[in-house]
């Protein structure tokens, strides 16, 4: 077949002791003459060049090589090569993009959030992943997390009783993040859905909306939900943070339970180098659980 002969000098055919140059599917009228001796004889049953039709047979003739273009002349098939790097390019990086997209990951280069386990609590029914280094700082509340962080000190705003500043440091509890499973009251989804987003910037406006990544529908664990995800902004007394930046989430089941309540995942977390990577939100969202609510004492 003629596409298996690569363009290239070859020796003519029709005029021995020169060359004609072969563009990989026919001769063509560029020739050029070679010093005497350099030129292998022609091969066997070569076709001739009149009509410029034909290609060498058995491979190149006497083991000759190719040795590039006649001068101005195209570089066959360039601009296919050139197409086929193009489309790979593309092809490698949808294929990268649908992996940022599949994993949730942005491309910043931070650590994956580790986890030890899973956390469940048994007014909701939800289980949620088990945040490796958070505490659980209320026993009656299993499945709530924080991340805990040093307190700022009170005493400067104080003029006396020091004594009664070092218990009340002793007992206050600080965080640099919070998880916590809840229930809400809403006639339907979508007034329960307005509602937190009326919470996500404050109920005085004194925390500010920055960025809305995400407010839609989703599949949790099968079940049918939604999820408000934005980044606020605010004085850090505002945020009970430390950060005047945070990002807070919510997801709701949206299955009522028995008291007509909605299950939530409440999530925020401090913007800060020592707050926990924004990673922790995909984390949190993708390892949610729907169970089965425990009845409470009061309604056995």
């Amino acid at each position: 077949m003629t596409a298996s002969i690569p363009p290239g000098w070859y020796e003519d055919p029709s005029a021995p002791g020169s060359e004609r140059w072969w563009d990989g599917a026919q001769w063509t009228a560029s020739t050029r003459a070679r010093a005497q001796g350099e030129i292998p004889p022609p091969p066997i049953g070569a076709p001739p060049a009149a009509g410029q039709v034909g290609y060498p047979q058995g491979g190149y003739p006497g083991g000759y090589q190719p040795v590039g273009p006649p001068v101005g002349a195209p570089r066959p098939g360039r601009g296919k090569a050139i197409g086929l790097s193009v489309l790979a390019l593309v092809v490698v990086g949808g294929i990268i993009a649908g992996l940022i997209v599949v994993l949730g990951g942005d491309g910043d280069g931070k650590k994956t959030v580790a986890t030890d386990g899973t956390l469940t609590d048994p007014t909701t029914g939800l289980t949620v992943p088990r945040l490796k280094g958070w505490v659980v700082p209320d026993p009656d509340e299993p499945a709530d997390q924080a991340v805990e962080r040093p307190c700022p000190s009170k005493s400067s705003t104080r003029t006396s009783g020091a004594a009664a500043e070092t218990a009340l440091q002793a007992e206050r509890k600080c965080y640099r993040a919070g998880l916590t499973l809840d229930t809400r009251k809403a006639d339907n989804l979508e007034e329960l859905v307005a509602g937190l987003k009326k919470d996500v910037t404050g109920s005085k406006g004194r925390i500010t909306l920055d960025t809305l990544e995400l407010d839609k529908p989703i599949k949790v664990d099968g079940h049918a939900a939604y999820v408000l995800r934005a980044k606020v902004k605010g004085k850090p007394e505002d945020l009970s943070l430390d950060s005047d930046t945070a990002w807070a989430q919510a997801v709701v089941i949206a299955e009522k339970n028995e008291d007509g309540e909605f299950p939530c995942v409440l999530l925020k977390l401090e913007i800060s180098a020592s707050a926990p990577d924004k990673a922790t939100l995909d984390t949190v969202l993708k390892g949610i659980k729907v169970g089965t609510p425990q009845p409470s004492e009061s309604a056995s």
